[in-house]
Protein backbone atom coordinates (compact mmCIF):
# COMPACT_ATOMS: atom_id res chain seq x y z
CA UNK A 1 0.00 0.00 0.00
CA UNK A 2 1.36 3.58 -0.55
CA UNK A 3 2.13 5.50 1.89
CA UNK A 4 0.88 8.99 2.42
CA UNK A 5 3.17 12.33 2.08
CA UNK A 6 2.13 14.88 5.13
CA UNK A 7 0.33 18.02 3.85
CA UNK A 8 1.60 21.42 4.90
CA UNK A 9 -1.28 21.92 7.09
CA UNK A 10 -0.15 18.73 8.84
CA UNK A 11 3.42 19.84 9.29
CA UNK A 12 2.65 23.26 10.49
CA UNK A 13 0.15 21.97 13.07
CA UNK A 14 3.32 19.22 14.05
CA UNK A 15 5.50 21.72 14.59
CA UNK A 16 3.14 24.37 16.81
CA UNK A 17 2.51 21.02 18.89
CA UNK A 18 5.78 20.53 19.70
CA UNK A 19 6.62 24.25 19.92
CA UNK A 20 4.14 24.60 22.56
CA UNK A 21 5.05 21.02 24.42
CA UNK A 22 8.64 22.23 24.40
CA UNK A 23 7.27 26.00 26.04
CA UNK A 24 5.71 24.18 28.82
CA UNK A 25 9.09 22.02 29.96
CA UNK A 26 11.01 24.82 29.51
CA UNK A 27 8.63 26.96 32.30
CA UNK A 28 8.19 23.86 34.07
CA UNK A 29 12.50 23.64 33.91
CA UNK A 30 12.83 27.27 34.83
CA UNK A 31 10.29 26.61 38.07
CA UNK A 32 12.65 23.91 39.33
CA UNK A 33 15.65 25.87 39.17
CA UNK A 34 14.67 28.93 40.53
CA UNK A 35 12.91 26.73 43.46
CA UNK A 36 16.27 24.92 43.72
CA UNK A 37 18.30 28.15 43.55
CA UNK A 38 15.29 29.62 46.57
CA UNK A 39 15.96 26.94 48.81
CA UNK A 40 19.87 27.23 48.35
CA UNK A 41 19.69 30.57 49.04
CA UNK A 42 18.02 30.18 51.96
CA UNK A 43 19.73 27.29 53.22
CA UNK A 44 22.81 29.25 53.20
CA UNK A 45 21.03 32.31 55.45
CA UNK A 46 20.11 30.21 57.99
CA UNK A 47 23.92 27.82 58.04
CA UNK A 48 25.34 31.56 58.07
CA UNK A 49 23.02 33.02 61.19
CA UNK A 50 23.44 29.53 62.65
CA UNK A 51 27.15 30.50 62.65
CA UNK A 52 26.70 34.12 64.16
CA UNK A 53 24.58 32.67 66.74
CA UNK A 54 27.10 30.24 67.57
CA UNK A 55 30.10 32.51 67.39
CA UNK A 56 28.50 35.64 69.17
CA UNK A 57 27.87 32.98 71.69
CA UNK A 58 31.07 31.66 72.12
CA UNK A 59 32.34 35.50 72.08
CA UNK A 60 30.21 36.31 74.66
CA UNK A 61 30.75 33.14 77.27
CA UNK A 62 34.25 35.34 77.44
CA UNK A 63 33.03 38.61 78.98
CA UNK A 64 34.29 39.40 82.31
CA UNK A 65 33.01 41.99 84.84
CA UNK A 66 35.39 44.46 86.43
CA UNK A 67 37.70 43.23 88.95
CA UNK A 68 40.07 45.30 91.49
CA UNK A 69 43.47 46.37 90.49
CA UNK A 70 45.09 44.17 93.07
CA UNK A 71 44.11 41.08 91.08
CA UNK A 72 45.75 42.38 87.90
CA UNK A 73 42.81 43.08 85.72
CA UNK A 74 42.46 45.77 85.41
CA UNK A 75 44.48 47.46 82.82
CA UNK A 76 42.76 50.90 82.40
CA UNK A 77 39.82 49.13 81.45
CA UNK A 78 36.00 50.85 81.76
CA UNK A 79 33.81 48.99 84.67
CA UNK A 80 31.39 47.30 82.58
CA UNK A 81 31.49 43.88 80.70
CA UNK A 82 30.08 45.52 77.68
CA UNK A 83 29.01 48.91 76.14
CA UNK A 84 27.23 50.45 73.71
CA UNK A 85 26.19 54.40 73.07
CA UNK A 86 23.65 54.12 70.01
CA UNK A 87 22.76 50.72 70.07
CA UNK A 88 24.87 50.35 66.32
CA UNK A 89 28.17 49.39 68.14
CA UNK A 90 28.88 46.86 70.90
CA UNK A 91 32.11 47.39 72.64
CA UNK A 92 33.08 44.28 74.80
CA UNK A 93 35.46 43.30 77.29
CA UNK A 94 36.94 39.76 77.52
CA UNK A 95 38.93 37.43 79.80
CA UNK A 96 40.73 33.76 79.10
CA UNK A 97 41.23 34.24 75.51
CA UNK A 98 43.70 31.85 73.81
CA UNK A 99 45.03 32.55 71.00
CA UNK A 100 48.39 31.81 68.51
CA UNK A 101 49.08 35.14 68.83
CA UNK A 102 50.22 36.43 72.40
CA UNK A 103 49.01 39.79 71.72
CA UNK A 104 45.38 38.70 71.57
CA UNK A 105 45.98 36.62 74.78
CA UNK A 106 44.38 36.67 78.12
CA UNK A 107 42.35 39.86 78.48
CA UNK A 108 41.58 42.14 75.61
CA UNK A 109 39.00 44.70 73.94
CA UNK A 110 36.79 44.02 70.71
CA UNK A 111 33.87 45.96 68.86
CA UNK A 112 30.97 44.60 66.76
CA UNK A 113 30.01 46.85 64.15
CA UNK A 114 28.92 47.47 60.73
CA UNK A 115 31.63 48.27 58.27
CA UNK A 116 30.59 49.23 54.57
CA UNK A 117 28.18 46.25 53.96
CA UNK A 118 30.00 43.86 56.24
CA UNK A 119 29.00 42.92 60.52
CA UNK A 120 32.44 42.49 61.93
CA UNK A 121 34.03 41.96 64.54
CA UNK A 122 37.06 43.55 65.28
CA UNK A 123 39.02 43.08 67.80
CA UNK A 124 42.46 44.87 69.26
CA UNK A 125 45.60 43.42 70.41
CA UNK A 126 48.02 44.28 73.40
CA UNK A 127 50.51 45.63 70.71
CA UNK A 128 48.19 48.32 69.03
CA UNK A 129 47.34 46.13 66.49
CA UNK A 130 44.21 44.99 65.00
CA UNK A 131 42.10 41.71 63.77
CA UNK A 132 38.95 41.95 62.08
CA UNK A 133 36.69 38.84 61.38
CA UNK A 134 34.04 39.37 58.86
CA UNK A 135 30.53 37.72 60.60
CA UNK A 136 28.37 38.38 57.57
CA UNK A 137 27.85 40.15 54.81
CA UNK A 138 25.76 42.43 52.84
CA UNK A 139 24.06 43.53 55.61
CA UNK A 140 22.12 47.16 55.30
CA UNK A 141 21.38 47.84 59.44
CA UNK A 142 22.15 46.18 62.75
CA UNK A 143 20.99 47.15 66.43
CA UNK A 144 21.36 46.14 69.45
CA UNK A 145 18.82 46.06 72.25
CA UNK A 146 19.49 45.68 75.95
CA UNK A 147 16.75 44.66 78.59
CA UNK A 148 16.67 47.38 81.79
CA UNK A 149 15.41 45.94 84.38
CA UNK A 150 16.12 49.22 86.27
CA UNK A 151 13.71 51.12 84.19
CA UNK A 152 10.18 52.27 84.99
CA UNK A 153 8.95 50.30 83.08
CA UNK A 154 10.83 47.42 82.50
CA UNK A 155 12.03 48.17 78.52
CA UNK A 156 14.73 47.38 75.65
CA UNK A 157 16.94 50.20 75.63
CA UNK A 158 19.50 51.25 72.62
CA UNK A 159 22.23 51.64 75.13
CA UNK A 160 23.91 50.39 77.74
CA UNK A 161 26.67 52.19 79.44
CA UNK A 162 28.06 53.30 83.42
CA UNK A 163 26.47 50.28 84.67
CA UNK A 164 29.20 49.51 87.07
CA UNK A 165 30.32 46.49 85.81
CA UNK A 166 26.73 44.61 85.74
CA UNK A 167 25.35 42.87 82.64
CA UNK A 168 21.82 43.17 81.26
CA UNK A 169 19.59 40.16 81.81
CA UNK A 170 19.94 39.48 78.21
CA UNK A 171 20.35 41.84 74.61
CA UNK A 172 18.66 41.25 71.12
CA UNK A 173 20.88 41.66 68.56
CA UNK A 174 18.61 43.02 65.02
CA UNK A 175 20.27 42.29 61.75
CA UNK A 176 18.91 43.57 58.56
CA UNK A 177 20.10 41.97 55.22
CA UNK A 178 19.96 43.19 51.88
CA UNK A 179 16.35 42.50 49.96
CA UNK A 180 15.08 41.43 53.49
CA UNK A 181 12.23 42.65 54.54
CA UNK A 182 12.35 42.55 57.97
CA UNK A 183 15.53 41.84 60.13
CA UNK A 184 16.32 38.89 61.33
CA UNK A 185 16.49 39.24 65.49
CA UNK A 186 19.15 37.13 67.50
CA UNK A 187 18.65 36.63 71.74
CA UNK A 188 21.32 36.63 74.04
CA UNK A 189 21.01 35.64 78.16
CA UNK A 190 23.49 36.56 80.51
CA UNK A 191 23.29 35.37 84.02
CA UNK A 192 25.78 36.23 87.06
CA UNK A 193 26.56 34.29 90.15
CA UNK A 194 25.17 36.79 92.32
CA UNK A 195 21.06 37.52 91.04
CA UNK A 196 18.34 35.65 88.77
CA UNK A 197 15.22 36.82 87.06
CA UNK A 198 12.17 36.35 88.02
CA UNK A 199 9.53 35.92 84.95
CA UNK A 200 5.76 36.52 85.52
CA UNK A 201 3.97 35.14 82.38
CA UNK A 202 1.09 37.87 82.06
CA UNK A 203 2.92 40.62 83.40
CA UNK A 204 6.34 39.70 82.04
CA UNK A 205 9.71 40.73 84.06
CA UNK A 206 9.39 42.39 86.66
CA UNK A 207 12.00 42.56 89.54
CA UNK A 208 15.47 40.60 89.52
CA UNK A 209 16.58 39.20 92.98
CA UNK A 210 19.67 39.15 94.86
CA UNK A 211 21.24 35.64 96.64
Amino acid sequence: MKKRALTLFEVIISLALTAILLGVLMRSATRLFTTRNFVEHAKQEVLSKKMIQERLSTLFFSLRKHEPSEKGLSRTLPQGPLESNDGTTLTVWLAGLIDKDPSYCGQGKGELSLIGEDFVFTQFGDDGNQRKEVLLQEVESLKFLFLDLLAEPVRLVDSWTDKEGEFPSHMILEIKSKGSKKPTQFAFFFSTDDNFVVYHPKTGIKEEVKK
